[in-house]
């Protein structure tokens, strides 16, 4: 079984063109997005904010046409993120699986990891670092719909079963993704995309990976999140959504 305590490295995936959101008459990059006084990366970020309290390294990959490094920097010195590295690759990969592996030369084989995004904000009182104690972990709220990854799990939450855009059960991810270390990461990427069949809509995600540490008897937990406490902002209609809304509270 894989080390499962230790500091962690915080892999965020921003390396999408966000082509809906031009498409819908947005004039900002994604990231830069401004909702209720503050970026959606501000908004993501702080989602974590209990993570970056305990000094917790953060690195950053996206399009290196997308010139982000000093946009990233100066917001995450604002938002004391700590320490940040900004990895930058030439285009889209075929899937967030893949793009985290970009990580590689700043993230030791033996480090614990959490994978994020910019599409969502969680009140950071609800993602609490001391649940993150097994080799794989998956926050979940009750999600409406079936447009998330599902973990169906037992009566003591944990995870048998994880289907992509399929709803196995309520427990919706929030797109947070626990890995006991880099290193296990990489092996089930390996493992589990060695079938090609296993893309989705021609895309590699991380939440089915945890079907293979499951086959490898390694123990998945889930985190149940309330849904007042997860806001979506991945889509357009998401982010006017959000900003029709009044602003959540802060109370870290």
């Amino acid at each position: 079984m894989s080390e499962t305590s230790g500091p962690v490295t915080v892999v965020v995936t921003m390396a999408g063109r966000g082509s809906r959101f031009r498409e819908a008459g947005f004039e900002e990059p994604k990231y830069a997005i401004r909702v209720h006084e503050r970026t959606l990366f501000d908004w993501s970020m702080t989602s974590l904010l209990q993570f970056a309290r305990r000094g917790e390294r953060f690195v950053f990959i996206a399009l290196s046409e997308h010139k982000v490094g000093g946009f990233v920097r100066s917001a995450a010195a604002r938002l004391d993120l700590g320490e940040v590295e900004v990895v930058e690759i030439d285009g889209v990969t075929d899937g967030q699986a893949t793009t985290v592996l970009a990580a590689r030369e700043h993230i030791g084989p033996d480090d614990r990891m959490l994978v994020y995004n910019i599409d969502t904000f969680i009140d950071p009182v609800a993602v609490r670092p001391e649940e993150f104690s097994q080799p794989g972990w998956i926050p979940c709220f009750p999600g409406e719909g079936d447009g998330w990854s599902f973990a169906r799990t037992d009566e003591h939450l944990r995870v048998l079963e994880v289907r992509e855009k399929q709803r196995i059960s309520p427990h919706a991810s929030v797109g947070l993704y626990g890995f006991s270390s880099f290193g296990l990461y990489q092996a089930a990427y390996e493992a589990y995309y060695a079938d090609p069949s296993r893309l989705e809509r021609g895309e590699k995600y991380i939440a089915p990976m945890y079907n293979q540490l499951l086959a490898w008897n390694e123990p998945v937990s889930v985190s149940v999140i309330p849904a007042h406490a997860v806001y979506p902002l991945g889509t357009p209609q998401e982010v006017n959504a959000f900003a029709g809304r009044l602003p959540p509270r802060l109370e870290l």
